[in-house]
């Protein structure tokens, strides 16, 4: 039997929770249409999902459209199966968000006011659990972090190495949910995966679901990275178990339309209330909504509550911001709407096929300066052909260290988009190189027609 829960919490604290959950999953709904237009034309929503996949050059695409009482589509397109599992991303943080309103619901001493030090040491007393849930903590992660860089270091490691702003305005960081996983922990006196599962996942049916870090025990699909537009099977890297609660639950398409089904039937499964309508209530009011990736996976989700639909879009690559889920998410909900969703567009795939291409240049040019010095193994160069090889060998160097500073360390750079690594460290590289063979070519060929001159040869 599912559990159910029979207790009943003060309907305001989950009308506050609700602005906690919005500024992770906010949805804005798409144009209202009429329930009687919610007819899904499968053969026309499988040719446009196809030509986004070709587009997105995604080996696996799962879309599922969920209504109360039944699944309008659910297809995956690829070797995979609608029980296979993928890494969900960011969309993990809803699972915890309810994970963390049904302990509360035990738990009268944790509420959104409480401060988060009361369970977790070095978050500082002004931080409370709706700050965490808003992303609105003022935590800043210590430069360089990434769940697949910092795969051994703590959380008190990394809250004491983080830096806290004045909490309120919002801004996203796995460390507040990696927070919020250690509250329940605390509070329930369970592990995380445990948790989640006893209270959500076994209670709903969701049989192919997990937040253990052992993606081994998963059973996961084979996750892609782009190597100059074209995917290339990898598996998962190594990740900071830590950050599960935040981005690195598992989950199945099949699962996923359960999942957004919940919230359609307030809370209910089989007529049973399962999880309490007031807290599935506080992600209708303000919708559901979210998208993001891992290392190889990309994902999307979204509510349309007025009228009762649920859609998700999951691939087994990582896409830039998860734009590509995201693209066929909305084209989706358009096709609802009995609107022409957009075509799908293959920019990320032709911005790497160009960067691939001009790195092929520079290792080109780079090879055939290398061979003309080899003809005379000269490593001579005068005053104003050292300053321009000087000069390239540090703007290649601070074209890295512009990345890593301002943009991500290179580490995390290699972890999410290898190929955008490579580059950059070839393109830093070869080019000087190029422009040093260049410059002994150069010298060695001034000092001969100097002694040409010289003798009068």
């Amino acid at each position: 039997m599912p559990y159910v829960v029979e207790s009943c919490v003060d309907k305001s604290l989950y009308l506050i929770a609700a602005a906690a959950l919005a500024a992770t999953i906010l949805w804005s709904p798409p144009a209202e249409t009429q329930r009687s237009r919610l007819v899904i034309d499968e053969d026309r929503v499988s040719a446009w999902i196809e030509d986004s996949q070709s587009a997105l050059k995604a080996p696996v695409l799962a879309v599922g459209i969920v209504r109360p009482d039944e699944d309008l589509f659910l297809e995956v397109f690829g070797p995979a199966e609608v029980d296979s599992r993928f890494l969900i991303g960011p969309l993990s943080q809803s699972v915890t968000a309810m994970a963390l309103l049904l302990v509360m619901e035990d738990h009268e001493e944790l509420t959104l006011e409480s401060p988060a030090s009361t369970w977790v040491d070095d978050v500082p007393s002004t931080i409370t659990i709706g700050h965490l849930l808003r992303h609105e903590s003022g935590l800043q992660a210590p430069h360089g972090f990434s769940p697949w860089t910092a795969t051994d270091a703590s959380l008190k490691h990394l809250l004491q190495e983080a830096t806290w702003n004045p909490p309120g305005a919002v801004e996203p960081q796995d460390l507040n949910y990696a927070i919020l996983g250690a509250v329940i922990e605390a509070v329930a006196g369970e592990p995380y995966a445990a948790i989640v599962a006893e209270r959500i996942f076994e209670p709903l049916g969701m049989e192919n679901s997990s937040a253990t870090s052992e993606l081994a025990q998963a059973r996961l699909v084979e996750g892609h990275q782009y190597y100059f537009g074209f995917p290339a099977a990898r598996e998962e890297p190594a990740f900071n178990p830590v950050i599960v609660p935040a981005r690195f639950v598992t989950m199945s398409p099949r699962d996923m339309s359960t999942w957004l089904r919940l919230f359609l039937n307030e809370g209910r499964v089989d007529d049973e209330q399962v999880i309490p309508s007031e807290i599935v209530e506080t992600f209708r009011e303000e919708g559901l909504r979210s998208s993001g990736a891992t290392a190889t996976f990309t994902s999307a989700m979204a509510l349309a509550d007025d009228e009762d639909i649920g859609a998700f879009v999951f691939a087994n690559t990582n896409s830039w911001n998860a734009s590509g889920p995201t693209r066929i998410l909305d084209g989706v909900l358009a096709s609802l709407a009995m609107e022409d969703p957009p075509r799908g567009s293959n920019f990320e795939f032709l911005v790497r096929i160009f960067l691939g291409f001009l790195l092929l240049i520079a290792v080109i040019n780079c090879l055939y300066e290398f061979l003309r010095w080899l003809q005379i193994r000269s490593f001579k160069l005068n005053r104003r052909e050292a300053v321009v090889a000087l000069v390239a060998f540090g703007l290649g160097a601070a074209a890295v260290a512009a990345v890593w500073l301002l943009y991500m360390p290179l580490p995390v750079l290699h972890a999410t988009q290898p190929d955008l690594a490579l580059a950059l460290v070839l393109f830093a590289t070869l080019i000087p190189l190029s422009r040093l063979f260049t410059g002994f070519m150069k010298t060695f060929r001034s000092d001969a027609k100097s002694v040409t001159k010289y003798f009068g040869f």
